[in-house]
């Protein structure tokens, strides 16, 4: 999810989840702040 959100090209993320236990750990991703390194990839 960090990855998607950080993307430059991508404009939205959806979310698909069938329990809360997957939707709690997506939202949790949310939080998440990836590298300069990360996000390209590298």
């Amino acid at each position: 999810m960090a990855f998607a959100i950080a993307h430059p090209g991508v404009t939205s993320a959806l979310l698909d989840a069938r329990t809360m236990e997957q939707l709690d750990d997506l939202l949790s991703g949310l939080d998440t702040v990836l590298s300069v390194e990360e996000r390209s990839g590298a």
